[in-house]
């Protein structure tokens, strides 16, 4: 299946942005599959990110970030839980926004 979902990089003082994913993976996919890729996206531009690691920005495999820690993922004030939070599922429907590292 595939998923539209728009991620929010982390406010620093800086206007907040946005960056618009395709996601690719088998419905019911835990968001750990995915989170790596969902935050480079953000650290560069806009990518197609699979289930597989197949996507132009980089691997989307496991829940480590790119400075090597977890990747923390919002829906609204929600954390998600990545093992239990997956693709096709509410919050993690088409047209989702996320942020990254807080609400």
């Amino acid at each position: 299946m595939q998923i539209r979902l728009t991620v929010l990089a982390p406010r620093s003082g800086h206007p907040t942005r946005a960056c618009d994913v395709l996601v690719t993976a088998p419905a019911g996919t835990a968001l750990a599959t995915v989170a790596s890729g969902l935050a480079a996206a953000v650290a560069g531009s806009g990518a197609d990110i699979g289930a597989s690691g197949s996507g132009s920005s980089g691997k989307a495999g496991g829940a480590a970030g790119a400075a090597g820690g977890p990747v923390v993922l919002y829906a609204g004030t929600d954390r998600l839980d990545p093992q239990r939070a997956a693709v096709g599922e509410p919050p993690l429907i088409d047209g989702a926004v996320l942020s990254l590292g807080a609400p």
